[in-house]
């Protein structure tokens, strides 16, 4: 089950729980089968700005008091890079001031509140589909298509074709990306190019061992000592300390 938390801001208490309702239709649609949609809502959008939650989809009123649905969408945008803004609004004037300004915020859409659940639904699949799509790469083994989850990618290293990926269980697969084009199809500081030719997961670097220049990957299943650049052991020690500091970790 993929769990998507969802940010719903607007002042009126009514305006949220519409959304909430139209939240739950499509989320029993077939379209979202293993999707859960985790609603937050708010109804002051200061208290949205300040939120700390992490949100894949936000839902927010362009006319509020306090402050404005483009002035959060900008503080959201800056917070939250991959969040996925759509602009809510009944006012018809608001609607036709979206195209001048969404590029700033790089909003994802926008929806009138009168406008029917069926494009309501259109626009949550659509935005659900590009992290669904986001999370997982196509890979092969033993010439038979698989997705692999990006999270599941213990380490990856070129191949002439491609690259070849090993996942946390031990297995080996093939991918038409190259290393580099991998890197950028990677979650955003999880992974970290610590050689010309390898890419390792953050989430598994269990040590570093300095005099030998390796990293060593751990998980239940296997261990790997992966080469490390000497310019890039430094760089490989910071990443190591700044993800476990992301985490809570000592």
């Amino acid at each position: 089950m993929m769990e998507i938390n969802v940010m719903v801001v607007d002042n009126c208490s009514k305006e949220i729980e519409k959304t909430k309702q139209a939240l739950k239709v499509v989320s029993e649609l077939p379209e979202l089968k293993r999707i859960k949609l985790n609603p937050t809502t708010f109804s002051n959008p200061i208290d949205a700005a300040a939120s700390k939650k992490k949100f894949r989809i936000a839902l927010i009123e362009i006319e509020m008091s306090q402050m404005s649905g483009f002035e959060l969408a900008a503080i959201l945008k800056k917070k939250q890079p991959e969040c996925l803004i759509i602009f809510l609004t009944e006012q018809i004037e608001s609607y036709r001031m979206i195209d001048k300004v969404r590029y700033k915020v790089r909003s994802y859409g926008y929806l009138l509140k009168s406008d029917e659940q069926v494009l309501f639904n259109e626009m949550i699949i659509r935005a659900v589909d590009k992290f669904r799509n986001a999370t997982a790469i196509r890979v092969k083994k033993n010439s038979e298509a698989k997705v692999l989850r990006k999270v599941d990618i213990l380490y990856a290293q070129p191949l002439s074709n491609g690259c070849a990926i090993f996942d946390i269980h031990g297995n080996e697969f093939e991918s038409r990306f190259r290393l580099k084009k991998l890197e950028t199809e990677v979650p955003e500081g999880l992974f970290f190019k610590c050689y010309q030719s390898f890419l390792v997961n953050l989430e598994y670097c269990h040590s570093l061992d300095k005099d030998n220049r390796v990293i060593i990957l751990k998980t239940e299943a296997v261990t790997r000592e992966i080469p490390v650049s000497y310019k890039k052991l430094s760089e490989m020690k910071h990443a190591m300390e700044n993800y476990r500091l992301k985490k809570g970790e000592d």
